[in-house]
């Protein structure tokens, strides 16, 4: 079981500081190896271990939810206020994510971003399988984990044109993120679904967005859903028709349902 996906991070940057991070993932997870198989676009791909501790996962899914995941939760959990450094935390998801990658090859990117729980800084990285697990810390610009780099490259040019035709607005906080959907919108691949989700993320706090689309003229309106629990639901029309689960046996019973053959309708823009 894997996600076919594309993870985007947003990285806002004042001097050295960063000050505010979106964070994006489409919710495709595909039953087998190709995007032809049977799917479902419902699987959730953030995911917040702690308030100050969040992650974005591109790659073999049921491994990261069944294995990874838990234990990672527990060893957070358990770590004293003098531990909690972004250093000895990212120390934590490098060396889960290793030794249980050992005795098989996983492919697994994955975003990671840390609040230091006593000055509020945030730092942001990426994990990848292919190197070991080794982290890369990341600064201002859009990153990208998923698909192939054919796909990204087409990604990144898609949003320069949406960004260079957007005209931001500070009456509306969330409105900058809306050139990255748009992209994910008008990406032509079956290998990531149009329900996508969105997370933004300051020194303070953060926000999971809803974002509803409109199939007749593609504006997109975005909500500020502040949900304690980060879930997303997806509206077309102000009617909610999905809404993403990390409930394993819900994923692999949508995969054993839904065809791929179905998937080209769901995916028109």
């Amino acid at each position: 079981m894997k996600n076919m996906t594309l993870c985007t991070m947003l990285v806002e940057q004042d001097g050295e500081f960063i000050n505010h991070i979106f964070l994006t993932a489409d919710t495709r997870i595909i039953k087998g190896e190709r995007s032809t198989e049977n799917f479902t676009d419902q699987g959730q791909k953030i995911f917040n271990f702690t308030k100050e501790v969040i992650v974005a996962i591109a790659g073999d899914y049921s491994w990261f939810l069944n294995q990874i995941k838990p234990i990672i939760e527990t060893k957070i959990s358990t770590l004293k206020l003098s531990q909690k450094t972004p250093e000895y935390i990212l120390t934590i998801i490098k060396e889960i994510l290793f030794t249980n990658s050992s005795d098989k090859q996983y492919d697994l990117d994955i975003f990671v971003i840390i609040r230091d729980v006593i000055s509020k800084n945030l730092y942001s990285y990426v994990l990848k399988s292919s190197g070991n697990f080794n982290h890369q810390e990341l600064g201002k610009g859009l990153h990208l984990i998923g698909l192939d780099t054919v796909k990204q490259n087409e990604f990144r040019i898609a949003y320069k044109k949406y960004t260079e035709e957007f005209k931001s607005d500070p009456k509306k906080p969330f409105n900058d993120v809306v050139p990255i959907l748009r992209t994910y919108y008008a990406l032509p691949s079956e290998d990531i679904s149009t329900f996508v989700t969105a997370l933004s993320i300051d020194r303070t706090s953060w926000r999971a967005l809803d974002i509803e689309s409109s199939p007749d003229d593609g504006v997109t309106w975005i909500y500020d859903t502040s949900m304690e629990g980060i879930i997303w639901s997806r509206s077309v029309n102000e009617r909610e028709i999905s809404r993403t689960t990390t409930n394993i046996e819900k994923i692999k019973y949508d995969l054993n349902t839904r065809m791929g053959s179905s998937k080209r309708s769901l995916n028109k823009r």
